[in-house]
């Protein structure tokens, strides 16, 4: 059992804030029986309700607020206290089978079963219930599901010493049983060959699942004010509630994954290893909350499903819009993993070189019917899914002599698009987005077995994110923004020192 407080420093209260900014002056006019000073600065509230503790709140200027102020229109109590709660019972075996069928080795296996009960439940503070923070207003959560699976594994030997050094085959199967969504399976195959000294070959195809977790299942929500477009009267209103919540009815996203890749170690170039492995991930039921203008795109296109989350009063007037998770996503991408490695002497020490980076060559994505859009590249978003430039890798060199070691690291981000499908000087004046490049320093000397001091400087040249005005989707919406914080270093120059100390 694990229990979370979420206790915030500042959390502004909606009316608060509103009351301390309605300020006004003390006349003998407004005075009324409020008892405060004739030409005083106060809450408007405050003077029917002298009681209230509202202290005006000047939002102009540095430093100008009072302590007073500050503290009426925040709260810190706690927001939300979670409960969660995990029973698991498991039974698994592994071995050997006593015979080899193929002269290449005996097959290894592993079979078990195993059952899980998760659960939850959260307070939230009165403040977050009645829906009267700026943020942070989460809705309880109560809930639990269980699941029972069991599963097998077999590696088999195939060939040896043949025109192939080794060749192995890999099976895995499990059938999970969840108590919220019923039973679905899940598999793996793939194929390992060593060829020589120099090259192994690997291959391996796989569906995969990841169920949805006991927030997007049974979560209260959570609570804030939005302008939606009722899609009644197609305008803009103000100040609707708006609740993204969580749904019982989701099922497992489901992911094939085929893959294949090469591990190179030259025997010409001792202490070099090499690997490139290329992938193709298609992710089909991925869960998604539609935004609130998709919501009345899709109403407004004649679906009841979306038109009956927008709930009005008896005056016709649009009050709440409810925003919840479906299955209703899918993303299909594919690309390389690669990694290097080469370990050599230096001096008295050894240096070690270290490359590790990724290429996605494409990502194709679709949310609620919408038109399939390649974010490999670009900056743009669909829902939840991020995008961002198509090459990243780090290079390091760590040298080590005795107690002391030092390492050089650069970071690399290559470049990209705000939007695949626009045209510099046609649909934007400038769609490129540049690369990037940082440089890390990492440095530590053991003084002996229990005393390490270390040290490090990220973004030595403290370089800057490049500047990307806008974050759009394929529909040309767009969002400000600074740079994206996903993708870049927006700290800059970051340094720490430390020991390390054990016993």
């Amino acid at each position: 059992m694990s229990r979370v407080r979420l206790t915030p420093p500042h959390i502004v209260v909606t009316q608060n804030m509103t009351n301390a900014l309605d300020a006004v002056r003390v006349t003998s006019a407004n005075v009324g029986a409020s008892g405060l000073a004739i030409g005083s600065i106060a809450c408007r509230s405050t003077l029917t309700n002298p009681t209230n503790g509202c202290a005006p709140l000047n939002a102009f200027g540095d430093g100008v607020a009072s302590a007073a102020a500050v503290n009426y229109v925040n709260t810190s109590q706690d927001y939300e206290t979670m409960v969660l709660n995990e029973d698991v019972a498991a039974a698994s075996m592994q071995g050997k089978l006593p015979w080899d069928l193929t002269g290449a080795g005996a097959p290894a296996i592993a079979f078990g079963a195993e059952y899980r009960k998760e659960g939850g439940v959260t307070e939230v503070s009165p403040l977050a219930l009645a829906t009267s923070l700026a943020v942070a207003n989460f809705g309880p959560l109560r809930g639990q599901y269980h699941i029972e699976e069991g599963f097998a594994e077999i590696n088999a030997p195939i060939l040896k010493d043949g025109f192939v050094q080794s060749l192995d085959f890999d099976a895995a199967g499990r059938i999970t049983s969840y108590s919220t969504s019923g039973m679905v399976e899940t598999w793996k195959l793939g194929l390992t060959s060593q060829v020589n000294d120099d090259v192994k070959l690997r291959s391996f195809y796989s569906v995969d699942i990841r169920a949805p977790n006991l927030a997007e299942l049974f979560s209260g929500g959570i609570y804030s004010n939005s302008s939606p477009i009722d899609p009644r009267t197609g305008k803009q209103v103000t100040q609707v509630l708006s609740a993204t919540l969580s749904n019982p009815n989701l099922k497992p996203e489901v992911a094939n994954t085929v893959s294949g890749g090469v591990v190179l170690t030259p025997h010409w170039i001792d202490g070099l290893q090499m690997s490139f492995d290329w992938y193709n991930i298609n992710l089909k039921g991925f869960i998604t909350s539609p935004s609130a203008q998709l919501t009345t795109q899709l109403c407004q296109a004649g679906n009841q499903y979306y038109c009956d989350q927008f709930v009005y009063d008896g005056n016709g007037v649009l009050k709440y819009l409810y925003l919840m998770p479906q299955n209703a996503a899918s993303l299909i991408t594919s690309g390389l993993d690669f990694q290097a490695d080469y370990r050599m002497p230096l001096g008295s020490g050894t240096i070690a070189y270290h490359l590790v980076g990724n290429y996605t060559d494409r990502r194709v994505q679709s949310a609620f019917g919408a038109a399939p859009f390649d974010s490999a590249g670009s900056m743009s978003s669909v829902g939840t899914y991020t995008s961002g430039p198509k090459l990243h890798f780090n290079l390091s060199a760590t040298y080590a002599e005795g107690p002391l070691v030092g390492t050089v690291q650069g970071r690399f981000i290559g470049s990209a698009r705000l939007n695949n499908y626009w045209v510099s000087g046609v649909d934007v004046d400038d769609n490129a987005v540049p690369e990037v490049a940082y440089m890390d320093l990492r440095g530590s000397y053991k003084f002996s077995d229990n005393i390490q001091l270390y040290g490090a400087i990220d973004n030595v040249f403290n370089t800057p994110p490049p500047s990307v005005a806008i974050l759009a989707s394929q529909s040309n919406s767009s969002q400000s923004f600074g740079t994206d914080t996903s993708s870049y270093d927006t700290l800059g120059r970051l340094f720490r020192l430390g020991v390390r100390l054990s016993y």
